[in-house]
This record gives C-alpha cells, structure tokens and sequence, in this order.
C-alpha cells in the first residue's frame, strides 16, 4: 500500500507543500498512498508543475471532494506516452489481482470497493486514449478510419463489454460469476495492451513532437 500521506482538510496549497516534502522523502521503491478532499486537479497539476517526470501518478478512485491514488518515484527523468500508459496498464492488472484475491480471502466490503475502483481504472484508461491520445494521433498523422485507432476502439468495446458483465455480477454478489468473467476480459486486455505497449505508444511518442510534454500531462492528470 505505501505510506498514507492525508490530505484530507488540507487546502490545495497546502496539499501540494505537503505531498512535495512526503515526495522528497520517498525511497527509490516505495510509493505514497495519497488521499485528499480538496481540489483533485488543483493538487496533482501544482504538483506536476514542480516534479514533472519524475514520478507516475496512478489514481485510485476519483470522485467530488474525495480522491486517492498511489504516487511512485521514477528512475529517469522522462515522461512520455509509453511510460505512462505502461503504468496505468500495470496499475489495472494490480487493481484486479487485488480485488480478487480480497473477495476469495472473504472480505466482501473491501473486495467490491476493490473491484469497483478496478473498473473505474479501466474506464480512465480508456477515457485518456479515446478523449486526448486517439484524436491527437489521428490529427498527426492522418490516420482515421482504418488506422491504429480504430482497432483499438472496437477492442474498448469489447472488453467495456465484459466490464459490464462483471458490473452487474458485482451488483448481484456473485462473485464466482465475475471471475469467470474476468478470464475473457484479461485474455482481451493482455493481447490489446500488447498492441499498444509495442505499437501504437510508440508511434505516439514519435509523432506528437512539440507537443509531446502537454499531452503527456493531460494524459497523467485525466480522470473521469
């Protein structure tokens, strides 16, 4: 989990002067487990200004006066699309593994809070390709209709709709149901992160030039 730094009640410059100096004392492997209730984007944008690059920001559930995520020390001092989209994809796989082995270990609040933050990830991951990536790749390049894109649009479709499934399972507390769900949906998702972790960041990171660093940043800051 990491050490909790609780910025709950905090302002928002108070939060980004609290996060920086809990920052500056991080071990090359640990991460900070953060919780806030004030401004979201306030918080992770101040901090993003003075320590851009050097770390990954994976969030845990993002909701109106009520937010967490995990903030992990980076080795290099570079930010670009594969780096963060290749945490964000470890990030998910660990969310799930975490949610399953809490619900067969029996702790059936933790497990759905677990779970559910799961499928609100991968709805942020989505949301970060098909509202800020997919559009700028297609401006760069040209490459609409029967490009990268599209693929992979229809491929979101596919795994939203095992999500679905695993929603309304949840819903139900039948939770066997969901894990045979999920034997579908991570076949689907390794074989799609696979394609985008070799071809398609990559191709990102090669085209978006100048403006690399700013979407980059909107990418790291996205959330529902």
């Amino acid at each position: 989990m990491g050490t909790i730094v609780d910025l709950i009640g905090k302002t928002d410059e108070q939060a980004v002067t609290e996060l920086t100096a809990a920052f500056k004392n991080l071990g090359g492997k640990d991460q900070l487990h953060v919780k806030g209730s004030g401004d979201y984007r306030a918080v992770i944008s101040g901090f993003q200004n003075s320590h851009w690059g050097q770390f990954d920001w994976l969030p845990i559930r993002v909701e109106t006066g009520a937010w967490s995520g995990y903030l992990a020390a980076k080795s290099s001092s570079f930010a670009s699309i594969v780096q963060i989209m290749e945490s964000q994809h470890k990030h998910c796989d660990t969310m799930y593994v975490e949610a399953e082995n809490t619900l067969n270990g029996g702790n059936e609040t933790e497990g759905k809070v677990l779970m559910e933050a799961f499928i609100w990830n991968m709805e942020v991951h989505f949301g970060r390709e098909e509202q800020i990536l997919f559009p700028a790749f297609e401006e760069k390049t040209g490459m609409t209709g029967g490009g990268p894109t599209h693929v992979m649009r229809a491929e979101h479709e596919q795994i939203r709709g095992v999500l679905k499934e695993m929603k309304e399972s949840l819903k139900e507390g039948d939770y066997q149901r969901i894990f045979d769900q999920a034997e579908t949906m991570l076949i689907l998702i390794q074989q799609h992160n696979s394609k985008e972790e070799q071809i398609l960041y990559p191709m990102l990171d090669q085209h978006l030039g100048e403006d690399l660093e700013q979407i980059a940043k909107e990418v790291q800051l996205f959330v529902l």
